[in-house]
């Protein structure tokens, strides 16, 4: 047998448990597995397909493998350790082997400061998750939920701050946890039952708010969710704020809102320029110039993002859509010119609807 898979493409479980036979293996055939096996629960062979992805790909920048691929590897590799744990009470022994594999990677040495960052912080969380898991008291279980969202498994979270709320049922930071837990598998009835009694118990608490709004806006309560965003940021004017009353202000197709929320981007610091570039805020603020049919508006937050040394995962699903929109309208103007129509004008409010489906949060 050749010891190079070769060119073909891996489709299925079977394509994938023979491709990770073969001793080379390119890092995007390894993604290629990763998918295969994520969609077919195949977490064993998913995990292994992980760390050959993170064994080809990590620390070595001269290669055309871009670090956000790398990390995206890695960050399969840690849900497959996490995904091991069915409950809470399963969870120690899989964030142990998880934090000897952060530590074994980090000894590998000649990251590119991407991926430096990037292992510091998961290395941080592990070692926190870890440590709380260990310990297991009343105050470990909320901020344990927080990190199991983190790492994808909002399951976990739930049960994490249950057991606080067993024991202190009014804790808001519990409440909110659990209820945005919920929202993140879509048991919306469940998530808004803690965020109501939260908001009973403490409703001047941005966090909470912030929360709420999300989940008022999963359950196509857009009004209200648009209302609980923008006391949040009235409380905290933060980042964190600011996306969630932009998302909100965008789905509810409000030019008013939009411009409200962009005002609110365009007055926090370094919110477009400079080294604390908020790649998603940007790409939100884009959003709504593009609704609102302002071709300049947009390119020139494109290059604000575009001018970063690498654009993150949660972000570049939106620049691509925003890119081809870009491209659509420029041929679109081009169009009516070629047909001797007047220029101006814009995307009417019925055109361009599907980057509304966008949803990043």
């Amino acid at each position: 047998m050749s010891d190079d898979f070769g060119f073909r493409r891996i489709e299925t479980v079977e394509d994938a448990e023979q491709a990770l036979s073969y001793p080379k293996l390119s890092f995007e055939q390894c993604m290629e597995c990763i998918q295969v096996l994520q969609e077919a629960g195949q977490w064993r062979l998913h995990h292994l397909a992980s760390e050959r992805a993170v064994k080809e790909g990590f620390g070595v920048s001269r290669r055309s493998i871009t670090p956000i691929k790398v990390i995206t590897a890695a960050q399969e590799i840690l849900n497959a350790y996490l995904e091991q744990a069915e409950e809470l009470d399963e969870l120690a022994d899989s964030v142990r082997a998880a934090q000897l594999w952060t530590e074994k990677l980090s000894e590998i040495g000649s990251f590119d400061p991407v991926t430096g960052e990037y292992l510091d912080g998961t290395r941080e969380d592990i070692n926190k998750l870890l440590l709380l898991v260990n310990r297991s008291t009343l105050p470990c279980f909320t901020p344990m939920a927080r990190l199991l969202r983190k790492f994808d498994r909002p399951d976990l979270a739930i049960q994490a701050a249950t057991r606080h709320l067993d024991e202190e049922p009014d804790d808001i930071a519990a409440l909110t946890t659990r209820g945005a837990a919920h929202t993140d598998l879509g048991h919306l009835h469940d998530a808004t039952r803690d965020h109501q009694r939260g908001y009973e118990i403490k409703p001047d608490s941005s966090y909470l708010l912030n929360a709420f709004s999300r989940t008022r806006q999963e359950d196509g309560r857009l009004e209200e969710a648009l209302e609980l965003a923008r006391r949040a940021f009235e409380i905290d004017q933060s980042r964190f704020t600011a996306r969630r009353l932009i998302s909100a202000a965008r789905a509810m197709r409000d030019a008013g809102a939009a411009e409200e929320a962009l005002r609110i981007l365009e007055s926090l610091p370094d919110s477009a320029s400079g080294p604390g570039v908020d790649q998603m805020l940007v790409a939100l603020a884009a959003l709504v110039h593009m609704r609102m049919g302002r071709l300049e508006e947009v390119e020139a937050y494109l290059r604000v993002v575009l001018n970063e040394e690498i654009i993150l995962h949660e972000t570049q699903q939106i620049i691509d859509e925003l890119k081809a929109a870009v491209e659509d309208e420029h041929n679109r103007r081009q169009g009516r010119l070629d047909l001797g129509d007047e220029p101006g004008g814009g995307i009417e409010h019925d055109e361009g609807d599907e980057h509304e489906d966008l949803e990043p949060f």
